[in-house]
């Protein structure tokens, strides 16, 4: 039997800071996600798509209150996930923009990155550094 090989795929959602906008994504789930997800892979590559990439397509991790997402998929159709990213303008009725942060074949790589990234968050909302 043959191993089936998984990629992972750290996003980051931006959006303007509107606290509408934060209340509707903070009652999002990983399934609300995943739904709009499949419906612009299904815009961008039709049904063959979607046949191809649903049997690996999964939210690992969502956090609204930074906007991460980490998604799983099949390693042969990453390139499809990449393509279509670019193309979502809004999740719900939030307009926003999602980034590709990294691409790793182990979840273990993605959450060191993740690190990096929250570190780097951290230190750009000290305001110690904002009064110097």
């Amino acid at each position: 039997m043959v191993r089936v090989k998984h990629r992972y795929v750290l996003t980051e959602v931006v959006h303007e800071k509107k606290t509408k906008d934060m209340k509707q994504l903070a009652s999002m789930e990983k399934k609300d996600i995943l739904k709009i997800l499949k419906i612009h892979i299904v815009d961008l590559f039709g049904d063959t798509g979607v046949c191809k990439i649903v049997s690996n397509f999964q939210i690992k991790y969502w956090n609204p209150s930074t906007g991460i997402l980490i998604i799983r998929v099949g390693a042969k159709n990453v390139d499809m996930v990449h393509q279509m990213l670019p193309w979502i303008t809004s999740l719900s009725t939030v307009i926003c923009k999602v980034k590709t942060i990294h691409t790793s074949a182990t979840l273990k790589l993605i959450e060191s990155k993740l690190k990096k990234v929250n570190a780097k968050f951290c230190v750009k909302a000290d305001p110690e550094e904002d009064s110097q």
